[in-house]
């Protein structure tokens, strides 16, 4: 059997709900979750594995704008390099024959430099 680790974005649900239908279509694969916040819980709510692990830095929005814009792009920053920690014990752990990430690039980063091979699932 093939092992995946997906890891999903935890920023808004959206990432999620289109992992969901994505792995839904993989049949019979093993397939856990690695994100946090509401995506984990939405996750854990629809019975799939996930690892509630992720807790991305918050961000306020007023009148369109970013507030402290540089603030935020610097807790984002230890937010990756705290991403590469957890992603690193992850996939050591577990082992998987693939990565599959959902604008989750630290994992894509440790996956990449462990020879495993990725996928990268993005809107842009």
């Amino acid at each position: 059997m093939i092992d995946i680790e997906f890891f999903s974005s935890p920023i808004g649900l959206g990432h999620v709900t289109r992992d969901i239908a994505i792995v839904d279509c993989l049949g019979d694969i093993s397939t856990s979750f690695v994100t946090g916040a509401g995506a984990a819980k939405f996750l854990e709510n629809l019975d799939y594995k996930v690892e509630d692990v992720y807790k991305p830095p918050q961000f306020i929005v007023e009148n369109g704008s970013l507030k402290n814009p540089a603030r935020w792009l610097w807790n984002y920053y230890q937010y990756y390099k705290d991403c590469k920690k957890i992603s690193t014990e992850i996939i050591e752990r577990n082992n998987p024959d693939c990565i599959l990430s959902d604008e989750d690039f630290a994992s894509l980063s440790v996956a990449q430099d462990k020879k495993i091979p990725t996928v990268l699932i993005t809107d842009i």
